[in-house]
């Protein structure tokens, strides 16, 4: 019997901070998880987001979908070793949880703390197509955040991420 990869597959994890400024409450940010040291795939994502708030308010709180207030895409794509400008596509993403900039009954995403009602902790990340989820030798696994407030929006999102992968391609 030979050894399957799928079976047992590597697992990155991680715990990002994003702070979204004034400036910028509403430009997607990018960070790098993972460069690929061989061929590999990614088989399976997940994350969750906790908004932290200032220091003498509430407890860190989940991130509620509002008209006005969220997040409404984390996704893990790729960037190429051959690709100098690192620049971001939806046609690059191996996995993503998407929603629309609205409440959660107009499409919108809310991400809830663990512990509280319903909320599993890490939500499943969206697989893309194989061809969309296989990475050469030194390719990155970049974590796109897509939050969107008002101008005025001063906040701080710790993200937890986990990515699983195994070494080497699977058949398309």
């Amino acid at each position: 019997m030979g050894f399957n990869p799928r079976l047992a597959p590597f697992t990155i994890t991680k715990q990002i901070q994003v702070r979204e400024t004034s400036n910028d409450a509403s430009v997607s940010q990018h960070f790098p998880i993972f460069v690929f040291p061989f061929a590999g795939q990614l088989v399976g994502a997940r994350a969750n987001i906790r908004k932290v708030q200032a220091a003498g308010t509430a407890v860190d709180a989940g991130q509620a979908a509002t008209t006005n207030t969220g997040v409404d895409e984390i996704s893990i794509w790729k960037h190429a070793t051959d690709d100098t400008t690192a620049t971001y596509a939806t046609g690059l993403r191996a996995a993503a949880r998407t929603g629309a900039q609205d409440t959660s009954t107009g499409g919108g995403l809310h991400w809830k703390i663990a512990g509280t009602s319903s909320a599993p902790g890490l939500y499943a990340l969206t697989n893309k197509s194989a061809a969309r989820r296989k990475f050469s030798a030194g390719d990155t696994a970049m974590m796109h955040i897509s939050p969107y407030a008002a101008t005025n929006s001063h906040r701080v999102h710790v993200v937890d991420i986990q990515m699983d992968y195994i070494i080497g391609h699977e058949a398309s």
